[in-house]
């Protein structure tokens, strides 16, 4: 309102009033920026600067700046020049904040964080800013047997499987395989928060078995497994365990006749000879002599699978005749 007086001495005071209204318009914005462009690790500290600006054309009070993913509220650093508690309109004020990054932070790949403030009289302002994220995917396995040698076919070898995740962030999608042992390596434990990824403070223990075969022990070469670990957006990795192979061949030797005594010349004793793999692999190239024999024994029975050695649950049977002499009776 604008009052203005007229005077004179003749006719007095007079005075008249004009009124002009103000648009008071309140409004304010926020702006905001990180320290870093990039993160890779739970834990790191990121640095925001939050700067308030008046963008209206009356002073702004009771100012509230909010960042709820911040660590703390966002605090004071300066802008307030003439010390009013008031925004004026060529004040900028700036704030500080301070988020500590997560693991679920790194396994989304970014981080956005929002920040308001809100003053009387005018809207609620917003403004981001947004963190990428260094994601790093890698996977580990190692392999380890209970035993370091075998002796037998039938023996079962006891593998364990331990995976680890070498990278900063969670793994999804985790497959072991082993594809010499029996049957696929079952999980034992290490998902500790029971979510089903394997994450970077986590290790998974998985159990396999190899039951050895006839075959490995006549070869004699170690065995040698090998398993893979894969997870979601990794690449395969691979171990491997040895076990070697303790060959011990022995054969066994057991001969009959068919009578207990003879008494006369020319008559003639039958011979049955067994043969049997007293060892631990199969045994080939059998030579049975008889030197008293009429002739070379004479293989009978006995090679059950028909490959010409001399298994270790086969026994074969030859066959061999001696006549009786005359020296013999004398």
């Amino acid at each position: 309102a604008n009052t203005a007086w007229a005077i004179t001495l003749e006719a007095g005071t007079a005075t008249d009033t004009a009124n002009v209204a103000v648009d008071q318009n309140p409004a304010i914005e926020i702006g905001k920026s990180a320290d870093v462009e990039v993160v890779d690790a739970v834990g790191a500290h990121i640095g925001y600067t939050l700067t308030v600006s008046n963008e209206g054309n009356v002073s702004l009070a009771n100012l509230t700046v909010d960042d709820p993913t911040a660590d703390a509220p966002p605090e004071y650093l300066d802008g307030d020049t003439d010390g009013d508690e008031l925004l004026d309109l060529n004040e900028t004020w700036t704030y500080t904040a301070i988020q500590t990054t997560t693991r679920d932070d790194l396994d989304a790949g970014s981080i956005e964080n929002i920040a308001s403030v809100q003053a009387d009289g005018a809207e609620t302002a917003l403004a981001s800013a947004v963190v990428l994220v260094d994601q790093q995917q890698a996977i580990a396995l190692e392999k380890s047997a209970d035993v370091e040698s075998v002796d037998a076919a039938g023996q079962e070898i006891a593998y364990t499987l331990t995976v680890a995740n070498l990278g900063n962030v969670s793994l999804t999608g985790v497959v072991v395989s082993d594809a010499g042992a029996d049957s696929p390596p079952a999980f034992v434990d290490g998902d500790d928060d029971e979510d089903g990824e394997l994450d970077v403070s986590e290790t998974w223990i998985y159990a396999a078995t190899r039951t050895v075969t006839q075959d490995e022990m006549d070869a004699g070469d170690a065995i040698v497994n090998e398993a893979s670990a894969t997870a979601d957006d990794t690449e395969a990795t691979t171990a491997t365990a040895s076990v070697s192979i303790i060959q011990q061949p022995a054969i066994g030797l057991a001969k009959s006749s068919d009578v207990d005594s003879v008494d006369g010349a020319e008559q003639v004793i039958g011979y049955t000879l067994e043969v049997v793999n007293l060892g631990n692999v199969s045994l080939t190239e059998i030579l049975v002599t008889d030197a008293a024999a009429d002739a070379p024994p004479t293989y009978a029975s006995g090679d059950e699978d028909g490959d010409d050695e001399l298994d270790v649950d086969e026994t074969w049977i030859y066959t061999a005749s001696r006549t009786v002499t005359q020296e013999d009776i004398d």
